[in-house]
């Protein structure tokens, strides 16, 4: 499912599924509570919080379950639905509310900010990150080569997008459903398979 690719959504559905029910604003007062760097990926305004849940009611995620009048405004209730529910596991199992993974949500916006010189060293570190890993891993991936970095820098687009993939590709407990959605093109042309 789409909508399920975003940050916010997940992170709106693992927040509720939490809780039996919540508003709207207890949802933003929960996002205010996030690290600093959880921070930069979630909204900063309460409205923008219903305008997420409007779009996963409409997806079948949430529903509203209470409306209650406090201090002359109408504060809106909402639970997950079965479909919600069903989608609580994996989201719980798959995603991480860590220092790391909220850098990567903005990764070409920070790119294009970046001059050139140090866009070019990011690449160069990143690039020799990969080289080590890909040692490192060869008795997981046998069949791993390298590439040019002018053939990486197009894969990836953004050093941000290869930190993000060097960083799941040195999880442990190796994300197979991640990696093989999200870098499945990359994943083919290092001669990565997953066994």
């Amino acid at each position: 499912m789409e909508i399920l690719e975003n940050y916010v959504y997940k992170w709106i559905i693992l927040i509720l599924g939490k809780s039996n029910q919540l508003s709207g604003k207890q949802i933003y007062e929960e996002a205010k509570k996030e690290k600093e760097c959880s921070k930069l990926a979630l909204p900063t305004s309460l409205s923008s919080y219903y305008e997420y849940l409007g779009d996963l009611e409409k997806e079948d995620f949430v529903k509203q379950v209470a409306e209650k009048r406090i201090r002359g405004t109408v504060a809106k209730f909402y639970s997950l639905t079965q479909k919600g529910k069903d989608a609580f596991p994996e989201i719980q199992d798959t995603f991480v509310i860590d220092e790391m993974i909220p850098a990567f949500v903005d990764s070409k916006r920070a790119c294009s900010e970046c001059n050139p010189t140090k866009i070019e060293q990011c690449w160069s570190i990143y690039a020799k990150d990969l080289e080590v890993i890909l040692r490192d891993m060869q008795d997981i991936f046998p069949k791993s080569r390298l590439r040019p970095l002018s053939a990486v820098k197009q894969e990836f687009e953004t050093p941000y997008n290869l930190r993000e993939f060097i960083f799941w590709l040195q999880m442990l407990k190796v994300p197979k459903k991640r990696l093989n959605k999200k870098y499945a093109t990359q994943m083919k042309q290092l001669g990565l398979e997953i066994t």
